[in-house]
């Protein structure tokens, strides 16, 4: 297996840090090249004919700075994982830019390396769809294979024709969907359930508060007709509109939030009625195909 030769020292061809300031951390030098930490200051120390790097520059090592452009690179964790041999690719990678010119760093080994996890991730979905026949214990995808009722046995192609001819054997993938829509629909009702319960609920005591709260205010602007002074009544009638555009700010936060969950419920149900259309085209045609054929 592979990994990113350009994300290892030029000299020891160990994996460069993550971070400056380690032994292994990049540094960059005047040729456009890196070589980690550690090396950089052997190097350097080193007469130019000594040195492992050899350039026609000649000045290499006067630039100070670490590769921060491999260092940004390095920092997505979750799509270079690391080893002792180096970097290997395990999500799609972003090419950091040049943070003045905004042009990204080219690295050549990266279409070598996207296929290479094509070929990892596609493998391990074999290997995940993978299943021994109860039988004859071959391996097979659960696309090819059948289940007999009768005897509760996952079973290759050949075995059910063989010796369960005479019994009900179904594609092993229908028996997969049945479970798997069983296990899907019972957390989709538990899920929905959850919030149908929750939101009447939290309405209501919304309600009750609201009319608590109209009540009360209503109740207490009624004191202005006790006012003894002009000053007095203005201050009761700030404080009463202060208290009333507080409760309006607050609604006004909520309604977006309420609105745009509505409005996202909508897009589901959109989205739920393109599948539908979908599949009942797809259905369409391949019954157009078997009609022309």
């Amino acid at each position: 297996m592979r990994v990113f030769e350009s994300l290892n020292c030029i000299v020891c061809k160990q994996p460069y840090a993550r971070v400056v300031n380690q032994p292994r951390s990049p540094r960059q030098l005047s040729c456009g090249l890196a070589m980690c930490n550690e090396c950089f200051v052997e190097e350097e120390e080193m007469d130019e004919e000594e040195r492992k790097h050899q350039c026609e520059l000649g000045y290499c090592f006067d630039n100070r700075n670490f590769a921060y452009f491999l260092i940004d690179a390095l920092s997505q964790e979750e799509a270079l994982l690391f080893t002792p041999m180096g970097y290997l690719l395990m999500k799609p990678f972003k090419i950091p830019e040049c943070p003045i010119c905004h042009d990204e760093y080219f690295l050549n080994e990266l279409p070598e390396m996207t296929q290479q996890m094509e070929t990892i991730e596609a493998a391990l979905m074999n290997a995940k769809d993978a299943r021994s026949c109860n039988e004859c214990h071959e391996k097979d995808t659960i696309d090819k294979m059948f289940y007999c009722s009768a005897c509760s046995l996952e079973i290759c192609a050949i075995c059910a024709y063989k010796k369960h001819r005479s019994h009900e054997a179904i594609p092993l993938l229908e028996k997969q969907a049945n479970q798997m829509l069983m296990e899907l629909q019972e957390e989709s009702r538990n899920v929905i359930k959850t919030y149908k319960d929750l939101v009447p609920e939290l309405h209501k005591g919304l309600l009750e508060g609201i009319d608590i709260f109209e009540t009360e205010l209503l109740s207490e602007e009624d004191t202005l007709k006790d006012a003894s002074t002009f000053a007095d009544l203005r201050e009761k009638n700030e404080t009463f509109t202060k208290i009333k555009s507080n409760f309006e700010s607050s609604a006004e936060n909520y309604l977006p939030h309420l609105r745009r969950f509505d409005a996202e419920v909508k897009q589901l149900n959109q989205a739920l009625k393109e599948i539908r259309i979908q599949a009942y085209m797809e259905n369409f045609y391949n019954s157009l195909d078997l009609f022309c054929e």
